[in-house]
């Protein structure tokens, strides 16, 4: 089975990754990783988030936790890396050969960066649904709100747009602002303006 997998989205109520990752172990299937990190989602982190990482491992490249992350959980068959370079190439072997765990302090370290991650995020949406129940757009709202929240996680509006792409099966730029989805949310999210903030950002 082939999964998305990454630190970031471990406890993601949109992409679920551990609950993916629960459902392949209970039935005994091998999990293949996507690429997690060279794509640029957490191979360029925002400096803040990157500090805790590189007090802990400055000889570690951003992209290093993320594949390490991935290929030390259990049932994991391979991790598929991304690699555009000799040099990363070369990288990505050296890593997978040494496939060393998580150390006490690494653990500690990593963590520390996933909940400044998490801080950055700025719609609070925990993926209910209430909003796309009456939506007569059919507009994939969660979706869309998870993806605002990943831009400002990364800084990498390239890659959240390149993601929005495929994902915003029924893209912001459709909303009517009826303000169904909005007296449904129980977070409060102004829905309407965060879709306008989605079409100018990745349409």
């Amino acid at each position: 089975m082939q999964l998305q997998v990454n630190y970031l989205d471990w406890e993601n109520p949109v992409t679920r990754s551990r609950a993916c990752m629960e459902v392949a172990a209970k039935h005994g299937v091998p999990v293949v990783v996507m690429e997690p990190a060279r794509g640029g989602r957490l191979a360029e982190l925002p400096e803040q988030v990157a500090a805790p990482l590189l007090a802990c491992r400055p000889d570690l490249s951003m992209a290093s936790w993320a594949y390490r992350f991935c290929y030390n959980l259990p049932n994991v068959l391979t991790v598929l890396s991304g690699m555009s370079t000799i040099e990363q190439t070369r990288q990505n072997v050296a890593e997978f050969r040494a496939s060393a765990p998580f150390s006490p302090e690494e653990e500690r370290a990593l963590a520390e960066a996933r909940e400044m991650l998490e801080k950055l995020a700025a719609v609070p949406c925990t993926n209910c649904r209430y909003c796309v129940k009456d939506c007569p757009q059919g507009v994939a709202i969660p979706e869309i709100m998870s993806l605002l929240n990943l831009e400002l996680m990364t800084g990498n509006r390239a890659f959240a747009k390149g993601l929005y792409s495929w994902q915003a099966v029924k893209p912001a730029s459709e909303c009517i602002a009826c303000g169904a989805c909005e007296s449904m949310c129980p977070q409060s999210i102004d829905i309407v303006h965060q879709l306008e903030v989605a079409a100018e950002h990745f349409e």
